[in-house]
């Protein structure tokens, strides 16, 4: 029995008033008149007796009257029915709704959401117009202003049969957090009631809030719809994407990886995975998985003549359809503007760069070190140096620092130039010479580099030419792209937000006879557009989640930047130019799929690619001991917390655990009785 004004119970103590009464009246001192003995003898022992008796029972009587009355101002509740008795308490009721993507797995028992929802609509049915009600669901978790309570149970219902599926990961803490903010600040009824209906997946408890509140105590009851969690479901996820191909160019293949998961116990044979740019399949490939095993597959498809890719990857559909698909964007570079500092025209270099081209892969422009003082180096994607006479060396760095992207060849101007090596962070590097007889050589590449990723067919072979080094700057911080007998030739720094190449020779055959072999094309070619690329235009995060975005100096175009999501609604966004750049604050996004964010030129400056959770795809249930434990120990108070799992026979299986019926009718009643009674008696005392 449980009591839901259990304050009155304090008034239990004024019925000691009628025993402290009974019993300082017989303590006091009462004088009785008599004429003679006779008529002591006259007055019978048993009338004494009788007496006696009648006053102790009208104490009892007075007792229990004030204890009857402290009882039904107390409200006592049982737990079930009482036969007579089945009206259940009034009661403030929150139904926290699971509608995270695990809820829409179909197996052997059907589909759990469409499930959840009958099983939400029995509950109603166990409820009346005098309960007053929220229903929330809990992947669409909203502020406590936005809830009111509402009695019409058929409004309820038909609020019930709106709800969709969610793509957000529940919380259920935070879910029992909004949930006892209106319990505490809205309800209108003593007795406090939590529903939680879902699958009681594992993810949903991560990151559980220890907050412990206070002067509230509701009972919780968990209907649990994932059955016994234990059958088999036929399910395969796609978990994520990984982008193997650093440098995009057009026409040229992308090839990306996939994370797959088998979750069944089945071995998946011939399971067709598709790659889908721009709502165009441009892949497909068949895939062998093992059961609950894990799979990473690689796909790749040539890009498109566009200035952007929207790219999905998507899988056959099986229990649960909503991973079987994941979203990846590209911005693809234009033709790169690059700068050549050089103060004079150099041949292999300007091959290189595609200058007698006409369909050169980039727009390019030389200068001179000291033409290069007075311009703009922001317009550039990329500035290449091979002279540093009467240069500014404070531009250079804050163009790096500002996210610039540079190569730097070596030269004698260089190599003395100490100020310039200790800002560009080498201050270690020396020059160094060598007779022809006994020139250093390239002694190995790093293959995996996205300079050099898939340019030779043979990862083992040797280069075609020898290269004969006279003169070089060697270094040995930074990350080694090619390396020489003594350090490195070719090294990639990051300098703040800027990234720089460092070539240990000059374009010139004083040096070596780099400018002549095959490689230095090729080197140049994808040092281009490996540095003019911007793959941080592109972000991956999980549905619920919001994010910052750095927008680059150059797409830096006013305040106001628009965000169109994947169904084609578009929203303005207003991010300040501070000293520290514009940074646009992306809301929480709510739906999967491909938001691309455009500045006021209409030029893309990032594209989201919005996920679901993969821990949605693992049908792990955390066990009810463990839930129990959870939430209890997040109330300063006892309360009750039960589990409904048998839906055959829902309707007893809540009789049986919810607080049931009210008994202050049936105590006021006895209070009643026992004042009656106690009249009765007092006056037939009196007579006597």
């Amino acid at each position: 029995m449980n009591f839901l004004n259990p304050i009155i119970l304090f008034g239990l103590l004024l019925s000691a008033i009628p025993l402290i009464i009974h019993l300082l009246n017989l303590r006091k001192l009462r004088t009785i008149e008599f004429s003679s003995l006779k008529f002591l003898k006259e007055l019978q022992k048993s009338h004494i007796r009788k007496l006696k008796i009648q006053q102790w029972i009208l104490l009892l009587l007075r007792i229990f009257t004030i204890i009857f009355l402290v009882l039904a101002f107390s409200r006592p509740i049982t737990t079930g029915h009482i036969p007579g008795l089945s009206q259940y308490a009034q009661s403030s009721i929150i139904i926290l709704f699971d509608n995270s993507p695990s809820m829409n797995i179909s197996d052997q028992y059907g589909n759990r959401f469409n499930f959840a929802k009958r099983i939400t609509k029995k509950l109603l049915d166990q409820m009346s117009n005098r309960d007053e009600i929220i229903i929330i669901p809990m992947s669409n978790l909203q502020a406590a202003d936005n809830y009111a309570f509402n009695s019409n149970i058929k409004n309820i219902s038909e609020q019930v049969s709106k709800i969709k599926i969610g793509y957000k990961t529940i919380n259920i803490s935070q879910s029992i957090g909004v949930a006892v903010e209106l319990l505490k600040n809205n309800a209108h009824h003593l007795n406090k009631e939590i529903f939680i209906i879902s699958d009681n997946q594992t993810i949903n408890f991560d990151d559980f809030d220890k907050t412990i509140f206070e002067d509230i105590r509701p009972a919780i009851y968990f209907l649990q719809v994932a059955q016994d969690g234990k059958s088999d479901i036929k399910n395969l996820s796609l978990d994520s994407i990984i982008h193997i191909s650093r440098i995009l160019q057009i026409n040229r293949p992308f090839n990306l990886q996939t994370k797959i998961t088998n979750h069944s116990n089945e071995d998946k044979k011939n399971h067709i995975i598709s790659l889908i740019f721009n709502n165009i399949k441009v892949a497909q490939k068949n895939i062998n998985l093992k059961s609950k095993s894990t799979s990473l597959q690689d796909i790749s498809a040539n890009l498109p003549k566009n200035d952007l890719v929207l790219g999905k990857i998507e899988m056959e559909n099986d229990a649960l359809n909503d991973d079987n698909f994941r979203y990846f964007g590209l911005i693809l570079p234009i033709k790169p503007k690059v700068c050549l500092v050089s103060n004079s025209q150099n041949i292999y270099l300007a091959n290189a760069l595609g200058e007698n081209y006409q369909n050169s892969y980039c727009e390019f422009q030389q200068i001179t070190s000291s033409n290069f003082n007075s311009v703009d180096p922001s317009q550039f994607d990329l500035i290449i140096f091979s002279d540093y006479a009467s240069i500014n060396y404070t531009k250079i760095i804050n163009y790096l620092a500002e996210g610039g992207r540079a190569i730097f060849f070596a030269s004698d101007d260089f190599a003395q130039n100490n100020e310039l090596k200790t800002q560009l962070a080498l201050p270690e590097v020396q020059l160094s010479s060598y007779p022809s007889p006994q020139a250093n050589t390239i002694t190995q590449i790093n293959r995996t580099h996205p300079i050099f990723d898939g340019v030779f067919a043979d990862q083992s072979s040797e280069l075609p030419d020898k290269i004969r080094i006279l003169k070089e700057i060697n270094t040995i911080s930074g990350i080694p792209v090619i390396q020489t007998s003594i350090g490195n030739l070719l090294t990639e720094y990051r300098l703040d937000k800027g990234k720089y190449l460092f070539i240990g020779v000059a374009p010139s055959l004083e040096w070596s006879n780099l400018p002549t072999s095959t490689l230095f094309p090729i080197m140049i070619y994808r040092s281009v557009l490996y540095l003019s690329s911007l793959p941080e235009l592109s972000y991956n995060i999980s549905i619920g989640s919001g994010v910052q975005i750095q927008v680059p100096e150059k797409f830096a175009t006013g305040s106001n930047y628009k965000i169109i999501d994947p169904l084609g609604n578009e929203q303005v966004l207003y991010a300040p130019n501070l000293p520290s750049g514009i940074t646009i604050n992306i809301p929480t996004l709510e739906i999967p799929g491909n938001y691309l964010i455009l500045n006021n030129e209409n030029q893309p400056v990032g594209i989201i690619s919005a996920n679901i959770n993969p821990k949605e795809s693992v049908m792990e249930i955390l066990e009810d001991k463990i839930i129990a434990e959870m939430v209890k120990a997040k109330f300063k108070k006892k309360i009750t917390v039960a589990f409904i799992e048998d839906m055959t026979s829902l309707n007893k299986q809540i009789q049986k655990v919810r607080t049931g019926s009210e008994l202050w009718q049936v105590f006021l009643i006895l209070a009643l009785l026992t004042a009656l009674t106690e009249m009765v008696i007092q006056r037939s005392v009196k007579e006597n």
